[in-house]
């Protein structure tokens, strides 16, 4: 067994870290993804939630801040 990395090809990238690099940025993009989603669902769910738990303006900003946190 060879503990060397892997040699670079000839233009000098090193192929598993680019694929490494682009599997990285697709889970962070799909995390941003999810987050942004689950923000807008709330936001537009806020009379709805207001109505059916009977929250004051200040009960319904706490819920909200804490989703954002």
């Amino acid at each position: 067994m060879s503990s060397e990395s892997p040699t670079p090809s000839a233009d000098g990238s090193n192929p598993l870290n680019i694929t490494y690099s682009l599997f990285i940025v697709a889970v962070l993009m799909l995390a941003y993804l999810l987050s942004y989603v689950d923000r807008s669902i709330l936001s537009l769910l806020v009379d709805p939630i207001r109505a059916d738990l009977s929250l004051s303006d200040t009960q319904l900003s706490l819920l909200h801040g804490f989703a954002f946190a």
